[in-house]
């Protein structure tokens, strides 16, 4: 059997009622298979939410950028804020459960132009998370792991290693290897294993960077993590009152804030910006009608309730003061040369133990790891339904018959990972906020999609049943509303956080590439794409006015 004769698996779910022209489109199905379930879309947006990384991140941050700030409380914002929008996704996911998600979406509902420009941009960002990601591996899980290792062991090389790890080439190659394999792993492992391994991984994640965590913060006075510090920080040649030199580092602000509790969301979006990213690999979901509706704000309410569980339990153990004034303090001064331990590190010296420590440090790459064939993912589908569509090159939707990957796409998004590494390994043009400001601007439009959509195809609503009014008005649409507004507003907090490296008073040139990209770049693509097909024959228009075949 050819790659482009496999066919895809026989759909669950309660989407479109109209059968799709087949000859419209490069072929008459997408030759991906339903690998995944309720529980693997599950475990697909908690990895790639990373809930875990995104608290290393706000207790590295809050103490200095956001002072006052009350992590509960932004999480509740947050949470309130991502709600609606996670709950679109899901419905529209549900209705349209197809390859390439929000692009499918969009471009069916508002305009060709318009969906082709949305995702584009979504995915360009995706992909220049890459590079951010493999930095933040090396900053909180493979740095720490070798320093961890040489306090304990005494062993001289392994800080020689850790030491290693801090320059520019090394965060590089250490990318470039794993995006390389992760490469392989798809081209020649196939979306089930990958769907396989993402499970295990999060029970690897949940294990070593929520619950161990958890317990040992439960055991562990702070008088008694106090001691572990300095014993800790003696051994990498640091002073033997090293918690002393922390406390005398700097007057610490616990004057409460509501200002820069409401810009913590910021640093909080880096999950719950990511919890519903399933929706691009809804034709690869054996999906029922709650599939959707489980999967994307079950992730939410569970990232969201595992950093406020975390929160209270290691700050009572650390102590908020404590954790301020460590990160005034000079790292070098303490024995720690590659920068102040954060969450992970901080856990592992609370064990006291290089075994439980071990586990800490090294469950909080491997759940890192496991975000990136999500990316991977995201990306490749949305290319695949592009080129499916023939607005992007027709190789791109090349599957294979084994493993029913899209090999082309795998390929090119290993390429642009490798250059989104170097961008992040080598320059500073980024910031880790950077490239969440432009994919809320996606989500903004995918909301007003949304609200439109029960106007602009009433069919398709009523095909799935979800032809539920309040005050006559379509549920869909007040839902749609109410997700514009909070994708709104946590863009206007992006744009007012000095702290996100995306305000308009710092960053408006960078701002301006962002917006021009969704705006203008991908607007010109398609046109470009739709004059070249006409030129071969092929109305682009025609295509679109169908549902996409699975």
């Amino acid at each position: 059997m050819s790659a482009t004769s496999v066919q895809a698996g026989p759909s669950t779910g309660t989407g479109p009622s109209e059968t799709p022209h087949p000859e419209l489109f490069t072929r008459n199905a997408t030759g991906l298979v339903r690998a995944g379930n309720t529980r693997s879309a599950f475990a697909y947006n908690v990895l790639f939410g990373q809930a875990g990384l995104t608290l290393a991140i706000a207790f590295a941050v809050l103490p200095l950028a956001y002072p006052g700030a009350s992590l509960p409380l932004a999480l509740l914002l947050g949470f309130c804020l991502a709600l609606p929008g996670t709950l679109v996704y899901a419905y529209l996911t549900t209705l349209m459960p197809r390859t390439g998600g929000d692009y499918v979406f969009v471009s069916r509902t508002l305009h060709p132009a318009i969906g082709f420009a949305q995702n584009l941009s979504a995915m360009l960002w995706v992909t220049v998370s890459f590079g951010l990601m493999f930095k933040l591996i090396v900053s909180f899980g493979v740095v720490p792991l070798f320093r961890m290792l040489g306090a304990y062991s005494g062993d001289s090389n392994m800080l020689s290693i850790a030491n290693w790890f801090n320059h520019e080439y090394a965060v590089f190659l250490l990318g470039a290897v794993f995006i390389l394999a992760g490469a392989a792993l798809f081209i020649f492992a196939g979306i089930q294993q990958t769907f396989r391994l993402l499970v295990g991984a999060l029970v690897v994640y949940a294990v070593g960077v929520i619950a161990l965590p958890i317990g040992i913060s439960l055991f562990t006075s702070h008088a008694s993590f106090v001691h572990s510090f300095n014993s800790y920080a003696h051994n990498l040649g640091g002073p033997a009152n090293a918690g002393n030199v922390v406390t005398s580092a700097g007057p610490v602000d616990n004057a409460f804030s509501f200002k820069h509790s409401l810009l913590l969301v910021s640093t909080l979006w880096f999950t719950f910006g990511y919890v519903f990213a399933s929706n691009y690999v809804g034709g690869e979901i054996r999906s029922s009608r709650r599939t959707h509706l489980w999967s994307m704000p079950g992730a939410l309410l569970a990232s969201a309730l595992v950093m406020l569980l975390v929160f209270p339990f290691f700050t009572h153990m650390v102590g908020s003061d404590f954790l301020q004034q460590l990160n005034l303090a000079d790292p070098s001064k303490l024995g720690f040369p590659g920068g102040a331990p954060s969450y992970p590190e901080l856990a592992a010296i609370a064990s006291g133990s290089p075994i439980l420590g071990t586990i800490i440090l090294l469950a909080f790459p491997i759940g890192i790891l496991a975000s990136l064939p999500v990316q991977t993912l995201v990306i490749t589908r949305s290319m695949l339904a592009w080129s499916f569509d023939g607005v992007a090159p027709r190789g791109l939707s090349y599957v294979s018959d084994r493993t029913h990957a899209p090999v082309v796409a795998v390929i090119v998004t290993a390429l642009l990972a490798l250059g989104s590494m170097a961008v992040y390994a080598f320059t500073t043009w980024l910031s880790t906020l950077s490239v969440l400001v432009p994919l809320a601007a996606t989500y903004f439009i995918v909301a007003i999609t949304a609200t439109v959509l029960p106007y602009r195809k009433p069919e398709l609503l009523a095909s799935a049943g979800m032809t539920h009014r309040f005050a006559g008005i379509p549920a869909l649409s007040w839902l749609g509303g109410l997700a514009t507004l909070g994708f709104g507003g946590v863009i206007a907090i992006f744009l007012t956080d000095p702290g996100s490296g995306t305000d308009l008073a710092d960053h408006h040139q960078l701002l301006l590439i962002q917006l021009g990209i969704l705006v203008l770049a991908g607007p010109a693509l398609y046109y470009v794409s739709r004059w070249i097909r006409a030129r071969q024959g092929v109305d682009l228009d025609l295509v679109y006015a169908e549902i996409p075949p699975e």
